[in-house]
């Protein structure tokens, strides 16, 4: 059938040739190689089914206004585009604007383009994960980054996922990110853990509940958690620091006093507690 309709086109005049391509155009891979030189047929068929830009000769792939052209149609062929190209900022921006997964096909230069990087922050897109390395691994950037789209953090690959300090005193701090926001083996961290909790104290339910110690501490810190505690199998931290409390109010003798109150509470809580 393509047979016959090859020999059909080499009969065609240009406007028989252009009505034939509006008809079909998916069948401009089969035109004679005298059409696919001529810039208007050229044009119609990236404009009717921009992939026709796959059969185009290569000094038409390589036409700067042709390459717009197609990736205004469709962000999807951007692939295909000379090397060149992906080093021009304005394509660029153009191809990722269309389709954000493009930045996996500009130049290392570009990757590296912060307006780039935090256009894909706008967007909330997973593709970030394309753009350089030191992009997502500087702090000053992930923290601008942070300000525009907070969400970007689920799913940004970056180092600072584990660095503590930066956790602690940027995800939590500045942006009041709950536990249960953080990457799964940072978690566990008791540092994280105690200024999460002292934050917020809704973090005390993404808490792990192992060590009553722990669990004492993290009360000390936001009582608030008490919510949490009273009435369950935690109510003992509560006992305990209600007995402290009474304590620390009822502590009126001499320093000198052998038997001092104190060291008896913490003997007495050793089995209480």
């Amino acid at each position: 059938m393509f047979q016959r309709e090859r020999e059909r086109l080499e009969t065609f005049n240009k406007i028989e040739a252009l009505n034939f391509l509006r008809a079909k155009p998916h069948l401009f891979i089969f035109f004679p190689e005298k059409w696919k030189m001529d810039r208007e047929i050229i044009v119609e068929a990236i404009y009717l089914y921009p992939y026709n830009y796959k059969h185009i000769p290569e000094i038409f792939k390589n036409d700067r206004s042709i390459v717009l052209q197609t990736i205004a149609l469709s962000g999807y062929i951007f692939y295909a585009i000379p090397t060149k190209f992906r080093r021009d900022k304005s394509i660029c921006m153009l191809a990722i604007e269309k389709y954000t997964f493009n930045v996996r096909y500009i130049s290392e230069r570009l990757q590296l383009d912060e307006e780039i990087f935090f256009y894909l922050v706008m967007k909330n897109s997973w593709s970030i994960n394309y753009m350089s390395l030191a992009l997502r691994n500087n702090e000053n950037i992930v923290d601008k980054a942070l300000s525009i789209n907070r969400n970007i953090f689920s799913y940004i690959s970056t180092n600072l996922k584990y660095n503590v300090n930066f956790i602690i005193n940027i995800l939590i701090e500045k942006y009041n990110f709950l536990l249960s926001d953080l990457p799964v083996l940072i978690r566990n961290n008791r540092d994280v853990i105690k200024s999460a909790i002292k934050k917020n104290y809704i973090n005390f339910v993404y808490a792990p509940k192992y060590d009553k110690d722990f669990l004492y501490e993290l009360y000390t810190l936001n009582p608030m958690i008490k919510c949490f505690l009273e009435k369950t199998l935690y109510q003992s931290i509560l006992d305990k620091h209600n007995y402290l409390m009474l304590l620390y109010h009822n502590d009126k003798e001499e320093r000198e006093n052998i038997f001092h109150t104190r060291d008896i509470a913490n003997y007495i809580m050793e089995f209480l507690f």
